[in-house]
C-alpha cells in the first residue's frame, strides 16, 4: 500500500519535470531553469529505479523511469536552448 502511494508522489514529480521540459520547448529559452538540480534528480531517479526494484516496489519503478527520461529529455533541451541563446 505504501508502495502505490509513493508512486503517486514520484507521477507528480514526473510531471512537474515533464510541464518544465514543455515550457523550455515553448519557449525556447531556459531562463529560470537550472541544470544542476535536473542532473541531480535525473542520477537520484537512476539510483532510486534499482532501489526499488530491490525492494520489490513495483508501483514505484515506473514513475521514477519516467522522472530519469523527463530529466534527461530537460538536460537535453537546457543544453541546447542554452546554446542557441548565447550565440
Amino acid at each position: 500500500m505504501w508502495d502505490f502511494w509513493n508512486s503517486m508522489f514520484n507521477w507528480v514529480a514526473a510531471i512537474f519535470v515533464i510541464a518544465n521540459a514543455r515550457d523550455i520547448c515553448v519557449r525556447r529559452d531556459v531562463a529560470g531553469h537550472t541544470f544542476p538540480s535536473a542532473i541531480f534528480f535525473a542520477v537520484w531517479a537512476f539510483f532510486s529505479i534499482f532501489y526499488f526494484v530491490k525492494l520489490e516496489q513495483w508501483w514505484t519503478v515506473a514513475p521514477n523511469v519516467a522522472i530519469f527520461v523527463a530529466n534527461a529529455i530537460l538536460l537535453v533541451l537546457v543544453f541546447r536552448f542554452r546554446e542557441v541563446n548565447r550565440g
